[in-house]
């Protein structure tokens, strides 16, 4: 008959403890996501909460971007070959996308409410 060694309980508990920290970071909602374009006009920072319509002018011409029900994607764009509009919707932080001919990226982020670390 084979016992239980103490070593095989630690090894239990800490299978254990890694699988809930894996899910505890990745199961959870962003709590202010928000979507940041950068342009060669300036930064801007749009909530994805609110479904909208966007005109960003890039160095080629306009690009026309969406916010609908938290994802975020290109409509159009005056760019040669188009690759911005095919690309997937962005909808986690860390998602982004680039319309490189007009000069445009975008990217989601988790807006920071709250301070990482004090210093004296």
């Amino acid at each position: 008959m084979k016992y239980i060694k103490i070593f095989d309980i630690v090894f239990i508990i800490l299978g254990a403890l890694a699988i809930f920290s894996f899910w505890s970071v990745f199961s959870h909602q962003l709590e202010n996501p928000v979507w940041v374009v950068n342009s060669p006009d300036g930064e801007y920072v749009y909530p994805l909460e609110k479904n909208m319509n966007l005109e960003i002018q890039g160095s080629l011409g306009i690009t026309t971007i969406a916010i609908e029900n938290r994802a975020a994607f290109v409509v159009e764009s005056p760019c040669k070959n188009k690759n911005c509009i095919s690309a997937a919707k962005m909808q986690s932080s860390g998602d982004w996308t680039a319309c490189l001919p007009n000069k445009i990226i975008f990217h989601i982020e988790a807006e920071q409410t709250d301070l990482d670390a004090f210093s004296k």
